[in-house]
């Protein structure tokens, strides 16, 4: 009994899901983002690139999932020191995010960022770490 209703429970969450981003006319998943520190003292980071090839502002809102355990409340919108959950891409111009996890509310944190937005647009990232590990190897 317990095994349909899960299903079903599933099921309408992603029918709910679906019915509130039908707005967005773009949406793309980055499955790892973070800020977290690495062994020998390295800092691990992700930066965003978002490209807008429109010939009118973009809008992206961004959505963090944060990893963990035993987390059912872990979606919120990406609010930082820098971004107050969507960033506006003017025409024809591409805004790149450094460290994007930086001055968010938990310093050592990682997950996946959902961005959507109200017209086509390409986004790439990458991950990389700024320091050399304290025993003078290569990160």
């Amino acid at each position: 009994m317990r095994k349909p209703a899960i299903f079903i429970l599933i099921c309408l969450l992603f029918t709910a899901v679906g019915a509130q981003a039908a707005h967005y006319s773009d949406t793309y998943v980055i499955p790892i983002v973070g800020h977290v520190e690495g062994a020998n003292g390295t800092m691990w980071m992700s930066d965003v690139a978002i490209r807008n090839f429109s010939n009118q502002p973009l809008l992206v809102e961004l959505v963090f999932i944060e990893s963990g355990f035993n987390t059912f409340d872990n979606i919120f919108p990406l609010i930082t020191d820098d971004i107050d959950g969507s960033v506006t891409v003017t025409a024809n111009s591409t805004v790149l995010l450094r460290d994007i996890l930086e001055g968010y509310e938990q310093m050592n944190v990682s997950g996946a960022l959902l961005l959507g937005g109200n017209a086509p647009f390409a986004v790439t990232s990458r991950a990389y770490s700024d320091s050399t590990p304290e025993d003078g190897g290569v990160a």
